[in-house]
């Protein structure tokens, strides 16, 4: 998960000048501007028979479409990115509750033994002689 938002984080740091860039509206303020310093080249295209050159206004929309699909593939990559951190949030909920689960059975059975010590407390002796004997064997094991 982590190399993931790692991804995440390097993709979006390295995006961030195209993004700096477009939030201008860089495309539609020069397509404003173009349409009236070149009003006449677009006459004087739609009058001629064989359009051989490209002309202002196919420049800035080829441009604008070109920006809406990069757009597009980058919201593309960041829904990618969440369904893959979506997935790994499961399998790491999944794995939490699994751990979860087999805590809750040790708690269980701490208060159960603790309950029953409570009701019998001669029983205690006895454990704690166990434990102590245990703790000295594998004091016994280590040299």
């Amino acid at each position: 998960m982590n190399q993931l938002l790692k991804l995440k984080y390097d993709l979006s740091k390295n995006i961030d000048d195209y993004n700096k860039f477009i939030r201008d509206e860089i495309w539609e303020k020069t397509d404003k501007r173009l349409r009236g310093i070149f009003k006449e080249n677009s006459e004087i295209a739609s009058k001629s028979r064989h359009n051989f050159f490209i002309s202002m206004k196919s420049y800035i929309q080829y441009s604008i479409s070109d920006k809406k699909k990069i757009d597009k593939d980058i919201d593309i990559l960041y829904r990618e990115y969440d369904d893959k951190k979506e997935i790994l949030q499961n399998l790491v909920d999944f794995k939490n509750n699994k751990r979860s689960l087999l805590l809750n059975i040790a708690m269980l059975f701490v208060s159960t033994v603790t309950l029953t010590f409570v009701v019998f407390p001669k029983r205690t002796e006895a454990l704690a002689k166990v434990i102590r004997d245990i703790y000295n064997w594998i004091l016994q094991l280590i040299p």
